[in-house]
């Protein structure tokens, strides 16, 4: 027998997109919502809601996560065309700076 309400799939699934989407806009959170069309306090309700379902389900957020630059191109091509990787998450941004092809690169530094 299943406990609690049903869960809207659908409905969870946009939430997750909403709230991942923020740390890829650049934008605050005030403007990303109001871009996504949805209310400041929706969006940190649902937020805090799906961490709890996220713990309770002991899908912590992970400290890994794969990252796709670009298009087409692979993330190693974007490195060697003198640009830097720049990663905006909340608060936390990294630049990491274009370096060698990478069949030279030492991640061991990093």
């Amino acid at each position: 027998m299943a406990k609690g309400p049903r869960r809207d799939v659908l409905k969870e699934r946009r939430w997750r997109e909403i709230i991942s989407g923020l740390a890829c806009s650049g934008l605050s959170v005030r403007a990303w919502c109001l871009q996504q069309g949805v209310s400041e306090a929706s969006y940190y309700a649902w937020k805090r809601e799906l961490a709890r379902r996220d713990e309770e389900a002991g899908e912590a957020s992970p400290r890994f996560v794969e990252v796709v630059v670009g298009d087409a191109r692979s993330s190693t091509d974007l490195m060697t065309m003198g640009e830097p990787l720049r990663i905006h998450f909340e608060d936390v941004r990294v630049e990491v700076p274009p370096s060698r092809p990478h069949h030279e690169f030492d991640p061991r530094p990093l």
